[in-house]
């Protein structure tokens, strides 16, 4: 103010294009500019109950009416873009500090979880816990709002990511650790528990996509599951009903016959050997799981019959040693 009617009559008397006038200009201008600047600044940072957004940005367009040019200029408007940018943004960061404490919780909360062994109960708690906050800041921001969309996605992101970390342990090494799939169906019925709780939160399209499809596997992963359970349950039901019943389907396929004496063989060598040990069991379950499919497709291949006689005959010789 003290200068503002001195650098005016500057202005008249020596011209807007006079050297001395410009620089004169200029260094009152950057001055008025840099109050602006350590006054935004330290009172952004020191005080955030109050806002200095406006007050800032009044004294920026002061230094901006004096005239500066060149670089002095190219700074005022850039820093009056940024100020600008801040009091533009007040409405959403008032929100934000409605829900800072929420944001907080559960921005700890995913901090945290970082540090926890692989587990699919860390994931729910890591979702229960977090679901009632992210409800807050729905409501605080928006259900549309850009933030509140990312800090969800956070989560259901570090969940899913969990869960599929423990559904492939549990099948790493399947085809080695047959006793593997009595375990299984019960991460694979836990997984899908879950991602029901993860699906009810919101996500943006990118995460959205990344878990339907995980889900999808995971689905797919228990229906065949489910179909090696109703096998096992039919072979079971037919196997109470009488010791040597139980369809051997590939074995009657090769042979011809339900009693043939190779397929008796064989039908006795899973009752009295492989059905009474756990590795067995599983042997079974997975052979009535596939075996109607293969018997279904291969049943008139006269060459590929042959082939499997043929290799059943070997093995017979084998276990009647």
């Amino acid at each position: 103010k003290s200068a503002k009617s001195d650098i005016a009559l500057l202005k008249r008397l020596l011209g807007s294009e006079n050297v001395q006038y410009q620089m004169l200009a200029n260094k009152l201008a950057s001055e008025i500019l840099q109050c602006s600047i350590d006054f935004f600044n330290k009172l952004r940072d020191e005080e955030p109950e109050y806002d200095p957004g406006e007050a800032a940005l009044t004294i920026a367009r002061y230094a901006k009416s004096i005239g500066a040019t060149g670089q002095t200029k190219r700074r005022i408007d850039e820093s009056i873009d940024v100020i600008q940018e801040w009091v533009d943004d007040a409405p959403e960061r008032q929100k934000k500090e409605a829900a800072a404490e929420d944001i907080a919780f559960v921005s700890s909360k995913l901090d945290n979880f970082q540090n926890l062994n692989d587990s699919i109960d860390n994931a729910n708690s890591l979702v229960v816990a977090c679901k009632p906050k992210l409800s807050n800041i729905r409501n605080a921001l928006g259900v549309y709002d850009n933030f509140y969309l990312q800090i969800s996605s956070g989560v259901v992101h570090n969940a899913l990511g969990m869960i599929i970390a423990v559904v492939n342990k549990a099948q790493e090494g399947l085809q080695y650790d047959r006793s593997k799939l009595i375990t299984l169906p019960t991460t694979i019925s836990a997984a899908l528990s879950a991602l029901n709780l993860i699906g009810s939160l919101d996500m943006v399209d990118e995460v959205r996509e990344y878990y339907n499809t995980n889900k999808r596997t995971i689905t797919s992963i228990n229906s065949q599951l489910q179909a090696v359970k109703t096998a096992a349950s039919s072979y079971t039901s037919s196997a109470s009903r009488s010791s040597s019943s139980g369809g051997c389907y590939i074995a009657t396929m090769a042979y011809g016959s339900y009693e043939h004496p190779q397929v008796m063989v064989l039908r006795r060598y899973r009752d009295e050997v492989l059905a009474r040990n756990k590795l067995g069991n599983a042997l079974i379950l997975i052979y009535y799981a596939i075996s109607p499919h293969l018997v279904e497709r291969f049943r008139n291949h006269y060459a590929i019959n042959q082939l499997i006689r043929k290799t059943l005959d070997r093995f017979i010789k084998l276990i009647n040693r």
